[in-house]
């Protein structure tokens, strides 16, 4: 199964392109080597966790008062 065909047939019907430049891979239970390939075949970056999504950081486990503090101080 070619783990790519639904990005193509979404940019295929949607009529937009997926820019894999900007795109990163976080993988969850993979072995580097997994990895490794799944980043080569995609064309993108590896991402590790924490990550950051929309500016909060993303974690395993609950998120803490401190990483939410900042989206607090710019919604005032």
């Amino acid at each position: 199964m070619n783990l790519k065909w639904p990005l193509v047939l979404f940019e295929k019907m949607s009529r937009m392109k997926i820019n894999y430049d900007n795109s990163d891979l976080l993988s969850i239970g993979l072995d580097l080597q997994e990895e490794k390939h799944m980043t080569n075949l995609f064309c993108c970056k590896q991402q590790k966790v924490p990550l950051k999504y929309l500016g909060v950081p993303l974690y395993f486990s609950k998120l803490r008062r401190e990483d939410l503090q900042h989206v607090d101080d710019k919604s005032y």
